[in-house]
């Protein structure tokens, strides 16, 4: 069967694959590397364009938020998220046979792990390194910390079950080169938008990381994705642009507010927001407590925590409106806060 060359474009690594064996999964997934890729720098060009028209533009700012905010929707609708879930598990798969004992011993997609791999993908090649080669390359490769040392990583390969296998070694090292470029695009991406918010967002930003239990990536999304709180005339109004809001149905004159969030709104942000609920829920006292009384309500664990998101929009809302920090220590600052 012939080789399809596939050719990934990008300045500083342009890769090379060759599939020898055409399947749909393997066409798809290289369509949406190139696909992917493509939207990346587009977003980038977009970028240089707006920042050199910024000074006549004086809505700029709000076209790169909602620029930023449609490329993270990319990144889901695309199914980027998928594709490196799905190459792990084939990594994992093929680990199985060349290196079975290697996952449960150490994370296997630490960046050390992944670059040591494509020097050595199986147990064999690692046999035949040298204990002081290993270590040194643990030393120079940035990355979180391996969990086995280099000295119980050759013994274990040298123990090890699995088989030497050419061919799917090459597979290996294709499979990891693969997931290494997406996962440095969307590093990329992250830090484009970790610049925007430092120097447009500042403020928004210090101010709902104010309360215990929201991160800086669920903050940075948050605020990328709402743009400006003055787009918005009320908390109710936020809410149903996130979607959290309860779904009504109206047959003739008779109208009945059901149960289950509309999911009207944004998805991405829906999910963000749910994501701040669980955080608060586990770190500020105000919220695990609301939290708690819905659960001994009789409310299912999901519906609890809509209603914790629900309340923490109204909070987000109110602060960001009125400029004003969480006190942690007096949380019926936090309730004036609310409902003022």
């Amino acid at each position: 069967m012939k080789k399809m060359t596939v050719l990934i474009p990008g300045p500083s690594w342009v890769a090379k694959s060759s599939i020898s064996k055409m399947n749909v999964e393997g066409a798809l997934s290289c369509i949406l590397q190139v696909l992917f890729s493509s939207i990346y720098y587009l977003v980038l060009n977009a970028f240089a364009k707006l920042d050199e028209e910024g000074a006549k533009a004086g809505n700029a700012d709000d076209q790169v938020a909602v620029l930023i905010g449609i490329f993270l929707r990319i990144l889901q609708h695309c199914a980027v998220n998928h594709i490196e879930l799905k190459l792990k598990t084939e990594i994992k798969n093929v680990l199985q046979v060349l290196f079975p004992e290697l996952s449960k011993h150490t994370n296997v997609f630490t960046k050390t792990m992944l670059r040591l791999l494509l020097k050595a993908p199986g147990c064999f090649p690692i046999m035949k390194m040298k204990t002081q080669q290993i270590a040194r390359f643990f030393d120079k490769t940035r990355g979180n910390k391996i969990q086995i040392s280099p000295r119980e990583l050759k013994s274990l390969a040298k123990n090890s079950i699995g088989i030497k296998d050419d061919s799917l070694e090459t597979v290996l090292i294709l499979k990891i080169k693969r997931l290494i470029f997406i996962i440095e695009q969307i590093d990329d991406i992250k830090e484009h938008l970790k610049i925007y918010v430092k120097e447009n967002l500042q403020q928004n930003f210090d101010i709902i990381t104010s309360i215990n239990g929201i991160g800086k990536t669920t903050a940075e999304k948050f605020l990328i994705e709402i743009a400006d709180i003055e787009n918005f005339k009320s908390h109710k109004q936020l809410r149903a642009y996130i979607g959290t809001d309860p779904s009504i149905k109206q047959s003739g004159s008779s109208v009945n507010v059901n149960g289950r969030i509309s999911k009207r709104g944004n998805a991405y942000l829906r999910k963000t927001i749910r994501q701040m609920a669980v955080g608060v829920i586990r770190c500020c006292p105000y919220f695990a407590d609301y939290f708690h009384k819905k659960i001994s309500e009789g409310k299912k664990y999901k519906q609890a925590v809509i209603a914790v998101a629900n309340k923490l929009i109204k909070t987000l809302y109110a602060m960001l409106k009125n400029k004003t920090f969480s006190q942690v220590k007096n949380e019926a600052n936090l309730i004036n806060i609310i409902y003022s």
